[in-house]
C-alpha cells in the first residue's frame, strides 16, 4: 500500500515538473490549460532584440535576460496571477480581469534602467476564449514589435 502512495506521488511530481520550464522556472505552455482564473486580463509578450544579444554576446548572457525578464514577470503579479514561457523568448500572463495596465505599469517599473526590450498584446478574456485571446494578443503583440522595428530603423 504505502508502495502505490509512493508511485502515485512521484508520477504526480513528475507530471507537475513537466510544466515548468527548466530555465526560468515558469509554466510552460502545458499549463496554460489550468489557468487558475475563470476570468482575466491575457498578456503575451515577446522580447524585442534577444536574437542580437545571443548573437553578439552569447547565449549565456541572452538567458540571463530570459530569466530576468521572468524574475520581473512573476515580482508584478498578485495572488492567483500566472506567468508562462510559451516559446523561446515569448511569454504569456495572466492577471486579474481589468488589472492588465496596472501590471503593465508595474513591470514597467521593475524592470526601469534595465536594457530589456518587449512587445505585448492585451485582451480581457475567459478560459473558454483562451485559444482565441492567444491568437488576438499574439497578432497585437507583433504588430507593436514590427513599430518597435520601425522607430529603430
Amino acid at each position: 500500500m504505502l508502495i502505490a502512495f509512493g508511485i502515485t506521488d512521484l508520477i504526480k511530481k513528475a507530471k507537475e515538473s513537466a510544466c515548468i520550464d527548466e530555465l526560468t522556472g515558469l509554466y510552460n505552455r502545458k499549463r496554460l490549460s489550468r489557468i487558475t482564473l475563470e476570468n482575466f486580463d491575457l498578456i503575451y509578450f515577446d522580447l524585442d532584440g534577444l536574437k542580437r544579444v545571443n548573437d553578439t554576446k552569447g547565449h549565456d548572457v541572452g538567458d540571463l535576460v530570459l530569466i530576468r525578464f521572468s524574475q520581473a514577470l512573476k515580482q508584478a503579479c498578485e495572488m492567483d496571477e500566472q506567468c508562462f514561457r510559451v516559446g523561446g523568448d515569448e511569454f504569456v500572463v495572466t492577471v486579474k480581469e481589468g488589472r492588465g495596465q496596472d501590471y503593465m505599469q508595474a513591470l514597467s517599473s521593475i524592470l526601469h534602467g534595465e536594457p530589456i526590450n518587449y512587445s505585448y498584446g492585451i485582451q480581457t478574456t475567459s478560459r473558454s476564449q483562451l485559444d482565441d485571446a492567444l491568437k488576438s494578443t499574439d497578432a497585437e503583440m507583433y504588430k507593436m514589435k514590427q513599430r518597435h522595428k520601425e522607430e529603430t530603423s
